[in-house]
């Protein structure tokens, strides 16, 4: 049986995006939606909450913001809330323990190139044992989509089909588990699935200084990966409209 989707919203413009993107995935997958707004007491009162209101007031109002939102815009799509008084990760990752999938905001790059270090966001993705999806501010429905072309109207972009998945592949330690998700969303999508593998070449010996006959075959130049249609049997077996591809990048 379908778990809902969680999602946590905080009031952020990252937070609604986040929320309208689990709604349309719930659904997608014929499931209902989970709103969480995660909350703790401050010993003093925090400038983001208007005076004359209380945290759990505010709190409340938020959550109440976010349903409402996302109610508007999928009016027959079953939505619960949820309200949590704890650490905003442990709030979250307790929330989410028995869903499909957990989704949440995210701010966008670092300095490093990933996900804001130090945001509930990653530190949820570190320590979740359920699926997360991340979502950055501004993500609209139409992202999802090939880019449609002149003249079609915002109702008809649903039509459009959608991009492929893309599932970043570790071969030495492949998960299953991501594997079958990333096969899951794109069969729910009617896309195909293109798998990256990065890997890095063997280096090139220098040439002998005196030349030899070749013993056995050349050194290899790095080799792609074997294990990619042997891992991914079991999953091929259910049918992916767009077909699989693999990728090595450097």
């Amino acid at each position: 049986m379908p778990h809902d989707i969680v999602v946590g919203t905080d009031g952020s413009t990252e937070g609604r995006a986040a929320a309208h993107w689990a709604a349309q995935e719930a659904r997608r997958r014929g499931t209902g939606l989970t709103v969480v707004h995660v909350w703790h007491r401050h010993p003093r009162p925090t400038p983001c909450i208007p005076s004359g209101c209380t945290e759990r007031d505010w709190a409340e109002q938020l959550l109440r913001e976010s349903v409402r939102s996302v109610r508007t815009a999928h009016p027959a799509l079953r939505i619960t809330d949820r309200l949590v008084c704890d650490a905003a990760v442990t709030g979250l990752l307790s929330a989410a323990a028995e869903a499909d999938l957990l989704v949440l905001g995210s701010r966008g790059l670092g300095a490093l190139g990933g996900f804001l270090t130090g945001s509930v966001s990653q530190r949820v993705v570190g320590r979740s044992t359920r699926p997360v999806a991340l979502v950055r501010a501004g993500r609209v429905a139409s992202d999802d989509h090939l880019p449609a072309t002149d003249g079609v109207s915002p109702e008809e972009i649903p039509r459009t089909p959608y991009r492929q998945v893309v599932l970043g592949l570790r071969t030495d330690r492949p998960c299953d588990e991501v594997i079958e998700f990333a096969f899951d969303a794109a069969r729910r999508r009617g896309t195909g699935l293109r798998a990256v593998h990065a890997f890095r070449p063997a280096p090139v010996p220098s040439p002998p200084l005196v030349s030899a006959a070749p013993e056995g075959p050349p050194p290899s130049r790095g080799r792609r990966p074997r294990t990619w249609r042997t891992r991914s049997a079991p999953w091929r077996r259910c049918c992916v409209p767009g077909g699989t591809s693999i990728r090595p990048s450097r």
